[in-house]
């Protein structure tokens, strides 16, 4: 019996309108992802019309098993259809080219790039990969002696130690650093990521900290706020016209209110912090005049509700956003500029050291790899380099699998690879709270919001879109219910590019 896809599965397939596209999958759990993805691989390699070459296909996920029953699924499927057409040189041949294939993992496709390239890197020709514990001792080890010396250098050093740890060359401290270090390894910039920091803090401490870059989130924040509780009063005050006991109980509390906010709101839109500060401080909320019960219609509790949510957000923001002078803020700032200059100095040192040592033992492990390939196949600039556009020319198609899992480094790699209508990205955005692997979930989030959806207007003359396949074949409508109420609600608070989407609801399809 042949299989019966949902139109969402069709798409990801590969219909007339997604079939020569970058397509963003964002497939729920249970929504049959790997069977449309190798589905999608095989209907390619088997087009009468123009069939691909499942060797000028890369086809990578993260894990050797996942890597290893998608090579299985195509092969069984590859075998059917050979069965069912003997005679087909083409299939006879991508079934023997399937051993070959680039059906592997992530660290396994970088791992390849690097070992093609090893001279450029000025990597010796056997490097291997080194074991977690030979590399946390040598870590560590490179990690302390490099503490003590910068003690005994100077002691001003030890100010600096004083802001991550007070114990001297305590371990506790040599795994702080070593956390920064490798975490650093995982955004584009590295440790220069620092320096950058540094600049932002020393030019944000000149000016009014709404206008830096950091104020900004503050600015943002309270502007938002301040809106929405401006539509929310203006709401209110029209509604209190219609019932006499709450008009006389709330009005004024109501109206006073809203006038503050919106003087608020013009101080924060004008970039003064300081006077904005000052307004947040000075707010004095007055008391709710008492309605007799019986009075009043049933929204009465809503409005008041209404306005102590307001009071307790406002409070909120009075103790973080609004809790220092702007010249306090500056003084930190600056400070904070210094302790960003030493670390990046310091873990610059580290970073030369350690990869003297790793270079003397001919080791690496996968974050050197995945930087290496990076620094292959990605300028500086952020463009592609002569190796990435050989790289983009072997492959026609581009499969990855978990995407919700990749980080900015390894996004960049596959964009530098990839032709701007060849990559199929497939992931789940609930799974991405986890941030398995070091992921960055704005990643995946990043793309569901710049492509357009597959059945829009929008899509039909964009190089990419983006596909929902939320059909759940694997669980009961209690549990579907349940999940979507959960997530429905957790995912609600992170709003930006990680907002909640109608789109995620899992729609309960098992056969029951």
């Amino acid at each position: 019996m042949e299989k019966k896809w949902t139109p969402a599965q069709e798409a990801a397939i590969g219909t007339k309108e997604t079939k020569n596209k970058t397509l963003l999958v964002s497939a729920a759990a249970g929504a049959g992802k790997t069977a449309a993805l190798t589905e999608r691989i095989i209907r390619r390699v088997t087009d009468p019309n123009a069939p691909a070459d499942i060797g000028r296909m890369l086809i990578v996920t993260f894990t050797r098993a996942a890597a290893s029953e998608l090579r299985e699924r195509i092969s069984a499927a590859l075998s059917k259809a050979l069965a069912a057409s003997p005679t087909s040189k083409h299939l006879s041949k991508q079934l023997i080219r399937l051993s070959e294939a680039k059906i592997c993992t992530i660290d396994s496709f970088f791992l390849d790039v690097v070992r093609s390239n090893f001279s450029t890197l000025g990597l010796p020709p056997k490097f291997r990969m080194a074991d977690s514990t030979e590399l946390t001792v040598l870590k560590f080890s490179v990690m302390n002696d490099l503490i003590e010396e910068y003690y005994r250098k100077d002691t001003v050093y030890g100010h600096f130690f004083d802001h991550f740890s007070t114990v001297r060359s305590d371990r506790n401290l040599a795994a702080v650093f070593l956390s920064l270090y490798e975490d650093l390894l995982q955004h584009p910039r590295g440790i220069d990521f620092l320096k950058e920091n540094a600049d932002a803090l020393r030019t944000g401490a000149k000016g009014d900290f709404f206008i830096s870059s950091f104020g900004k989130v503050a600015k943002e924040e309270t502007e938002a706020l301040l809106e929405a509780v401006i539509t929310a009063y203006t709401g209110a005050l029209e509604a209190f016209e219609g019932d006499e006991n709450v008009r006389a109980a709330y009005a004024k509390n109501f109206t006073d209110e809203l006038a503050y906010c919106r003087v608020l709101l013009e101080t924060v839109r004008a970039a003064h912090y300081n006077e904005a500060r000052a307004l947040v401080h000075g707010f004095d909320p007055k008391s709710l005049t008492s309605i007799k019960k019986g009075c009043g219609t049933p929204e009465r509790e809503f409005y008041k509700n209404l306005r102590a949510d307001f009071n307790k957000k406002l409070k909120k923001l009075r103790q973080s956003r609004f809790l220092l002078h702007e010249d306090d803020i500056a003084r930190a700032m600056t400070e904070s500029a210094e302790v960003s200059e030493f670390l990046a100095e310091f873990l610059n040192a580290y970073d030369a050291r350690i990869s003297a040592e790793k270079l003397h033992r001919a080791i690496c492990d996968f974050s050197d790899i995945r930087r290496y390939a990076y620094t292959l196949l990605v300028s500086k600039d952020g463009t592609p380099t002569s190796l990435a556009r050989s790289y983009s020319e072997q492959f026609d198609e581009i499969y990855i699998d978990e995407y919700q899992d990749v980080d900015s480094i390894q996004d960049l790699i596959f964009r530098s690879i990839a032709k701007p209508s060849n990559r199929f990205m497939v992931g789940d955005i609930k799974q991405s709270i986890y941030g398995f692997r070091g992921a960055n979930p704005s990643v995946f989030a990043s793309y569901r919001n710049a492509f357009p959806p597959h059945d829009t207007i929008d899509a039909k003359d964009s190089d990419a879109c983006a596909i929902y396949m939320s059909n759940n074949f694997r669980c009961d409508p209690p549990v579907i219910g349940f999940v979507n109420l959960v997530c429905g609600n957790l995912f609600s608070v992170c709003g930006g590019g990680l907002a909640y989407r109608k789109e995620d609801d899992l729609i309960a399809s098992k056969e029951l």
